[in-house]
C-alpha cells in the first residue's frame, strides 16, 4: 500500500489548504485515515481522504510546518509527512508628510498626516497609528491619522518626525522624516544699510541669509516686485537703472509659509566736478605737497573757479548748485561758480567746493593753497620817498644799497646788512606790533657804518653770536673783526690767521661756542679757529668751493653750501663729514638760514631759494624766478618768526621779506 504526494509544498501564513491522498494497493473498502500537523489547525476531513487545514501565523518569519497521513486497511499501513514552508504575509506600508527635509519658517503651522495598508491592501486604522517627535511619543498626536502642529509645538530647529502603524497581525511599520522648524528668516546682509548708493551701471553685489534648500526652501531676488533669480544666496546685476529702486530677498517655506527682506537702493550718476583753479593772482610757487603758493596778502583776494556736470541731466550745474568752504568752516561758505577769497595774513588753507545735482547727491573737489605776504623794500636815498630808507648817514652820504651779500637777525626788531659794495654795515628796523598788515615791515635804516669805514678790503659776511657781531672781509690781512652791535665799532680786529694758513678768499662765517668757521673759498677748505688765540683745529677737504656756512641751533652740526658744484654739506661740530645732497637743479648754491625743521639755500644764479630738511638735507620744494618782480639774485638770508628776509644784490641793491604760514 503507497500513498502519493509531493514532499515539501509553500503556504502563506493564516490560509486555508487542502490535502487530499492517494491511496494504492491494499484493501481499499477498509482504508483508515488518520491525519496529523505540527502547527496550524486542522479544520475538517479528519478521518477521510481529504483535510482542510489553516495554516499558523509566522510572526513574521517564514518557518516548516509538518502535515502527516496515516492510513490502515487493516492488515497493513502506510504513511506519508509533508513539509510545509509557511512564510509570512507582506507587511504594511506607512506613508506621512510632511516630505522628508521639509523646512517651515518661524511661526508657521505645519500640517502632519499619515496612511498605511495592512497585506490586504486594507487602510489601517487611525487607532492602530502612534507618531514620534524626536525619538519619544509625541504627546497627544497618537492614535490620529492627521494632525496640525502649531507654531510654539515644535522648538526651532531640525527634528526627526517618525509614523508607525500596526495590522491585524501586530506587524508593525514606520517611517521617519527630517522636518526643520525656525528655517531663519531672510536678511539681505550687503549691502547693509537700506539707502545705500551705487553708481549707474556699476556692479552690486547683494548676498542674503539663509541659503535656499530649493523645493523645500526657495528664495528669490525681486527687483522692484520682478523675479530677477531663483534659489541663489548671492545675486549681482549691473543692470540697475537710475532712480531708487527696492531689492528683495523673498522666501516660500515648505507650508507657503513667507519670510522676506527688502532693502532700498539709489543707483545714478554722481556729478563730475572739476578742479579748482586760480583765476587771478598768477601762481607763485608750488609747495611739497603740490599746494599752490600765492603772494596775496588783502588787496582784491584770490579768485577760484570750479564747475561741474550733472550726468543725469546732461548739462552743466548751474553757480546756485556749488558751494565753497574755507578749511571747512561753515561761515566761510559761498555760492557760486567762482569764490574771491580775501586772506588777511599768512595761512595754510584747503579750498573745498562741493556740487550738489538736482537729486541732492553731492561731490567735492579741494584744493590746498599757501598764502605769503611778499614785500620788496627798494633803497631810496631821500628820506619819506619809500619804505626802506637806506641812507642815514654818516658814511657814503647818498648812496643806496650796493651789492649787499649778507643779512643778519639781531632781535625781534633788529637786523643788519652787510652792504659790500658800500663796505658798510646798515642796521635795519622792523615793525614788531603785531599787527596783519605792519609786522615785519622794513621802516629803514637806523644806523649806518662810521666813515671811514672799518671794511675796507671786500666785507662779505656777518655772524651774530652771543651778543656781538662778527664781520669778515675777504680780501683784508686781518678778515675777522668782532663788532659792537649798538655802534658798529670794531672792537677786537682779530689777526688770526697769519704765515702760512692766511685765508684766501673767504666767503662765510659762522661763531660758535669757542670756536669761528670760516669757509675758505679759494683754497676750497673749511677752516675751524680757536676763537681766543687762533689756534688751528682741523679743517675740511672736502668741499671744493666752500660758500657760507651755518650752526644749528644747538651748535652741533654745521652746514656749508658748495657754489660751484651746487651741494649742501652736514658735518658734525668737529668737522666730521656725515652727509651731502646736491641742491635741487643750482647752479650756486650760496646762502643758508636755518629753521626748527628746514634749511633754506638762496640760488643767485636761479634766483631761486631751495628747502630742505634738516635731517638728512633732502630735498623739499623750491620757490622765486628770474622773472620781473620777483627775485634778483638774492645772496643772504635771515628768518625771524614767520618772516624769510632776503637781500638781493640788484642795482640797486634790496631787500625782499617773505611771510608764510610757518618756515
Amino acid at each position: 500500500m503507497d500513498i502519493i504526494g509531493t514532499a515539501t509544498t509553500q503556504i502563506t501564513e493564516i490560509s486555508a489548504a487542502r490535502f487530499d491522498a492517494e491511496v494504492s494497493g491494499g484493501f481499499p473498502a477498509s482504508y483508515s485515515y488518520a491525519w496529523s500537523v505540527t502547527s496550524g489547525t486542522l479544520i475538517s476531513g479528519q478521518g477521510t481522504a481529504s483535510m482542510l487545514w489553516d495554516s499558523p501565523s509566522t510572526g513574521g518569519n517564514t518557518f516548516l510546518a509538518t502535515v502527516s497521513l496515516l492510513v490502515d486497511d487493516g492488515t497493513q499501513q502506510a504513511s506519508k509527512t509533508l513539509n510545509i514552508l509557511v512564510t509570512p504575509l507582506d507587511p504594511p506600508t506607512v506613508e506621512l508628510s510632511p516630505a522628508h527635509g521639509a523646512i517651515a519658517f518661524t511661526g508657521s503651522a505645519i500640517p502632519f498626516s499619515g496612511y498605511g495598508t495592512d497585506s490586504r491592501n486594507l487602510a489601517i486604522p487611525a487607532a492602530s497609528m502612534t507618531w514620534y517627535l524626536d525619538g519619544t511619543p509625541w504627546a497627544g498626536k497618537s492614535g490620529l491619522s492627521s494632525f496640525i502642529a502649531n507654531p510654539g509645538d515644535l522648538t526651532p530647529g531640525v527634528h526627526q518626525v517618525s509614523l508607525a502603524v500596526s495590522d491585524f497581525l501586530g506587524y508593525v511599520t514606520s517611517a521617519t522624516h527630517t522636518v526643520t522648524y525656525g528655517y531663519a528668516a531672510a536678511d539681505i546682509t550687503l549691502p547693509v544699510a537700506s539707502g545705500t548708493r551705487f553708481d549707474t551701471g556699476a556692479t552690486i553685489n547683494f548676498t542674503a541669509t539663509p541659503a535656499p534648500v530649493p523645493g523645500l526652501a526657495t528664495f528669490s531676488w525681486l527687483l522692484d516686485g520682478n523675479v530677477m533669480t531663483t534659489n541663489v544666496a548671492n545675486y549681482s546685476t549691473a543692470g540697475i537703472a537710475s532712480g531708487w529702486h527696492a531689492i528683495s530677498y523673498y522666501g516660500t517655506d515648505s507650508f507657503a509659509g513667507v519670510s522676506s527682506s527688502t532693502i532700498g537702493v539709489w543707483v545714478n550718476s554722481l556729478p563730475v566736478i572739476g578742479p579748482i583753479t586760480v583765476t587771478s593772482p598768477a601762481q607763485f610757487a608750488t609747495g611739497p605737497a603740490g599746494e599752490q603758493i600765492f603772494t596775496k596778502i588783502g588787496g582784491e583776494g584770490i579768485n577760484f573757479s570750479c564747475s561741474a556736470t550733472d550726468l543725469e541731466s546732461a548739462g552743466n550745474l548751474p553757480g546756485a548748485a556749488l558751494s565753497w568752504y574755507i578749511n571747512g568752516d561753515p561761515a566761510t561758505k559761498s555760492i557760486g561758480l567762482n569764490f574771491i577769497w580775501l586772506v588777511d595774513s599768512p595761512a595754510s588753507l584747503t579750498i573745498r567746493c562741493i556740487a550738489t545735482d538736482s537729486w541732492g547727491y553731492a561731490v567735492s573737489t579741494s584744493t590746498v593753497i599757501w598764502a605769503w605776504d611778499w614785500e620788496q623794500y627798494t633803497s631810496d636815498i631821500v628820506p619819506g620817498n619809500s619804505r626802506f630808507y637806506a641812507n642815514p648817514g654818516p658814511l657814503n652820504s647818498g648812496t643806496l644799497l650796493n651789492n649787499p651779500t649778507a643779512i643778519q637777525a639781531i632781535d625781534n626788531t633788529t637786523l643788519v646788512v652787510a652792504d659790500t659794495g658800500n663796505n658798510r654795515l646798515i642796521k635795519v628796523v622792523r615793525t614788531n606790533d603785531g599787527g596783519l598788515t605792519t609786522d615785519g615791515d622794513i621802516n629803514g635804516a637806523a644806523l649806518d657804518t662810521v666813515s671811514p669805514s672799518p671794511f675796507s678790503s671786500g666785507l662779505t659776511d656777518l655772524s651774530y653770536y652771543s651778543g656781538q657781531l662778527y664781520t669778515l672781509e675777504k680780501n683784508a690781512p686781518v678778515s675777522l673783526k668782532r663788532i659792537n652791535p649798538a655802534d658798529f665799532l670794531v672792537i677786537e680786529a682779530i689777526t688770526y690767521p697769519v704765515g702760512a694758513n692766511n685765508l684766501n678768499l673767504p666767503e662765510g662765517v659762522v661763531r660758535g661756542a669757542g670756536v669761528f668757521y670760516v669757509s675758505d673759498t679759494s683754497v676750497g677748505v673749511v677752516r675751524r679757529i680757536d676763537s681766543s688765540n687762533g689756534f688751528f683745529f682741523s679743517e675740511s677737504v672736502q668741499v671744493t668751493t666752500p660758500f657760507k656756512l651755518k650752526l644749528n641751533s644747538s651748535g652741533t652740526y654745521l652746514y656749508v653750501t658748495d657754489q660751484a658744484a651746487g651741494k649742501l654739506y652736514k658735518y658734525s661740530s668737529d668737522l666730521n663729514p656725515m652727509s651731502q645732497q646736491w641742491v635741487t637743479n643750482a647752479t650756486s648754491a650760496t646762502d643758508i638760514v636755518l629753521t626748527d625743521t628746514y634749511i633754506l639755500v638762496s640760488d643767485v644764479v636761479n634766483s631761486k631759494i631751495y628747502v630742505h630738511r634738516q635731517s638728512d638735507g633732502g630735498y623739499v620744494y623750491e620757490f622765486g624766478s628770474t622773472a620781473a618782480n620777483n627775485l634778483q639774485n638774492p645772496f643772504g638770508l635771515a628768518v625771524l618768526g614767520n618772516d624769510l628776509y632776503i637781500v638781493e644784490r640788484t642795482n640797486p641793491g634790496r631787500i625782499t621779506r617773505i611771510r608764510s604760514h610757518g618756515w
